[in-house]
């Protein structure tokens, strides 16, 4: 079986989808199955990667994306032998839905589609027409990933999509084996270290953080956050708070040492489809803060492994902090919890998770 995998971003390894997209790449073929990856995303040459152009002015416009479905789409009607199309984005299978007699599987990361009708803003009608498509593209797909129970359970309720047609595959992370974590890596250090990780600083609920910070003393936090963010903007947010260092479009391996550095990973979100930046500081030794919503208390063992607090309530977030930053015998349990925790979500069971579920494309 020749697998067609459809991704707009593959060397830019910032977000979840894209990092799956590299990880089947290492692992292209299982049980006859093949698996070549479509992007536009690519400055070299890959083994198993086709190249898809697209014109540099069409990357922020309504007019690109529709040029997207259409450039992906002859680009794989075009290859010879693909007989399943899978979609990092669900959305881009919607022409083979109509023009072709492939079978389609569509990766839904996020339920931000999902929105009350009657907002009236430009983003929730943006969202409204989106999740239509979405919609009309769950229901005619042979099979539907998500990423979390909390994402299946959403969508079958929301576009009401039976619940077998949609398959739950939870994303990995690098599991050494035999890994041993230090837990006497900071004991030399004068300040709490606080570490916040997210692309969209808003939707992580950094403005939460920062206030559940501010006057605390003895706390130095690190933002890692999206190279667009204006650095003033969060210098003026920052402004009552001791210690703060920016970072910006940092490589992975810079991200984990900063994890490596931490005593709490803190990203309390006001949505999360499942969380992996919280698995990769639990596997790097952080004591993990973060919020009760979508798929994060999957990853946190419901609380067991790593404190959970209801979004947007930054006098709770300051307490819960106090709590680790002054208690370290209850912080390394935590650390240890997660530890053991995250190792569940290794590379290896998602790479088995998902050619079990191309077994299931009939």
């Amino acid at each position: 079986m020749n697998v067609a995998f459809l991704t707009t971003t593959f060397e830019n390894t910032t977000n979840g989808p894209a990092k799956f997209a590299r990880l089947i790449n290492k692992h292209p073929g299982f049980n006859n199955k093949k698996v070549v990856i479509f992007t536009e995303d690519i400055s070299q040459n890959y083994q198993d990667v086709v190249k898809v152009k697209i014109p540099s002015l069409l990357n922020f416009s309504g007019v690109g994306f529709l040029y997207r479905l259409f450039a992906y789409f002859f680009k794989v009607i075009r290859y010879p032998g693909v007989e399943v199309v899978v979609s990092n984005n669900t959305m881009y299978g919607f022409l083979f839905h109509l023009f072709s007699r492939k079978k389609v599987v569509g990766f839904i990361n996020d339920d931000q589609h999902i929105v009350p009708a009657f907002q009236l803003k430009y983003s929730a009608l943006r969202s409204y027409i989106f999740s239509k498509l979405e919609k009309f593209a769950l229901k005619r797909n042979d099979i539907t990933v998500v990423n979390s129970k909390h994402l299946h359970q959403t969508l079958s309720s929301a576009y009401e999509v039976p619940s077998d047609k949609i398959f739950t595959l939870y994303k990995g992370i690098e599991i050494e084996k035999n890994k041993k974590l230090c837990l006497d890596k900071h004991e030399e250090d004068e300040m709490f270290r606080v570490l916040f990780v997210k692309t969209n600083y808003k939707i992580g609920g950094l403005y939460y953080l920062l206030k559940a910070l501010e006057g605390l003393n003895g706390v130095h936090l690190d933002i890692v956050t999206s190279p667009r963010v204006k650095k003033s903007r969060l210098v003026k947010l920052a402004r009552n708070c001791e210690s703060v260092k920016f970072y910006h479009n940092l490589p992975q391996s810079s991200v984990f040492d900063l994890m490596d550095k931490a005593h709490c990973l803190c990203i309390p979100s006001e949505k999360e489809a499942l969380g992996v930046a919280n698995m990769e500081g639990m596997y790097h030794g952080c004591a993990i803060l973060s919020t009760n919503v979508g798929g994060i208390p999957e990853v946190l063992d419901y609380g067991n492994a790593g404190i959970l607090v209801p979004f947007g309530d930054e006098n709770i977030l300051r307490e819960k902090l106090l709590y680790l930053m002054n208690n370290r015998e209850i912080r390394m349990q935590y650390v240890l919890k997660g530890f053991e925790a995250v190792q569940r979500f290794s590379i290896q069971n998602s790479i088995k998770s998902f050619y079990q579920m191309l077994d299931l494309v009939k």
